[in-house]
């Protein structure tokens, strides 16, 4: 199976519902496919966590991008951060560019969960859901 195939596929069987959108702003003239989740969490020390994660992919790579704002009395600090990601059956492991890296287990219904980097459950992480997004938002 040539190369842009197994990609495609595999981000099809990871992600239901995906298809061809455009590409976030400032990234114009990269076209692939791609889907969009966003969530918001509870937080320790502010009002809440809202995210939002696009993962895109085309035959050179599969990327990702992920934008996270803690709410605090009507204040936002913005968090953003990018880098690849690969799928592993239903585990989908983003990997920034710093090195660190993010585990997420599709559930049945097209939610992601945070998960240990082991890919098992972890209590802490039990409210990190993320919702697949019917159409792009631009971040």
């Amino acid at each position: 199976m040539p190369r842009l195939s197994c990609v495609v596929a595999s981000l099809v069987l990871l992600l239901a519902g995906c298809g061809r959108v455009e590409a976030p702003a400032g990234q114009a003239g990269e076209p692939g496919i791609g889907m969009e989740f966003s969530g918001v969490r509870a937080c320790a020390d502010c009002d809440a966590i809202e995210a939002w994660l696009r993962l895109e992919a085309d035959g050179r790579s599969q990327r990702y991008r992920l934008v996270e704002r803690y709410l605090d009395d009507g204040h936002a600090r913005r968090f953003e951060e990018s880098g690849t990601w690969r799928a592993r059956g239903d585990l989908l492991q983003l990997r920034r560019v710093d090195g660190g890296e993010r585990t997420y287990l599709r559930l049945a219904d097209g939610r992601l969960q945070a998960r240990a980097s082991s890919g098992r459950a972890d209590p802490r992480l039990a409210d990190d859901l993320l919702v697949p997004l019917a159409r792009p938002h631009p971040r």
